[in-house]
């Protein structure tokens, strides 16, 4: 199932980056606008940041099971 799920995910990311790279937008506000793509790898690079950080805060505040006793 996970396996599933991260080849889906993948397909999904190359899918969106494909898709930035053909599609042209009219203007662009901002000069990183104009990277083909980078809205898709920005939100990449976010859910991993996300991830990362997550996992970082959880094994810091990790508690034994008996703590409370």
């Amino acid at each position: 199932m996970e396996a599933a799920l991260k080849k889906i995910f993948l397909f999904l990311v190359l899918a969106a980056i494909i898709t930035g790279l053909l599609v042209h937008t009219k203007h662009a506000h901002f000069s990183w606008e104009k990277i083909p793509s980078i809205d898709a790898v920005f939100g990449f690079l976010g859910a991993f940041l996300l991830i990362f950080l997550k996992r970082i805060i959880s094994f810091l505040s990790h508690r034994e099971e008996d703590f409370y006793d």
